[in-house]
């Protein structure tokens, strides 16, 4: 690969065919999307957003959330609460719908647990359980059927990790 200028001074990537190819076939892009990125990617010509129209400082996820109807913001990793966003990217598997159903005999008995014991940690779960592996917590925690507050405290940490009934 190489670098240069365009006259707009932005930098730009002149890729070698092979270099190309590559990239291209690891984003997983037809041959029109390949010819489109080459043309963009190898030519002096205004930025794409100057081509469609868009003004300067209109990004395309709010032009999208435009044509939605709503508002598009962009934060600094400082505004949004860090334990959440830990615990989201952690459930994530386990709050995707493919995932398999937990087992219903260890379901049951989490959900019966917890219905007894209001404000119950996760480590008190897995003592009162035994026979249970953390995982399955978190798949009834990500199956919704077992309450945890996401802000409250990283949900690798047991002992402050208090669940309810959902």
């Amino acid at each position: 690969m190489e670098f240069s200028m365009c006259e707009h001074g932005r930098k730009r990537t002149i890729m070698k065919e092979p270099d190309f190819a590559k990239y291209c076939r690891r984003l997983h892009l037809p041959e029109a999307g390949m010819a489109y990125l080459r043309d963009a990617m190898n030519s002096d010509a205004e930025p794409i957003s100057a081509i469609r129209g868009r003004s300067v400082g209109v990004s395309p996820g709010e032009e999208v959330a435009r044509e939605y109807g709503f508002r598009y913001r962009v934060v600094s990793s400082a505004e949004l609460d860090s334990i959440f966003t830990r615990n989201i990217t952690f459930m994530a598997d386990y709050f995707d719908e493919r995932v398999p159903e937990p087992d219903p005999r260890i379901k049951a008995q989490l959900i019966e647990v917890v219905g007894k014991r209001v404000g119950i940690s996760i480590r008190e779960l897995l003592d009162l359980c035994p026979g249970t592996k953390p995982e399955e917590i978190y798949a009834v925690i990500g199956r919704r059927y077992v309450f945890v507050d996401l802000s409250q405290a990283p949900l690798v940490d047991w002992d402050k990790t208090l669940c309810s009934r959902a």
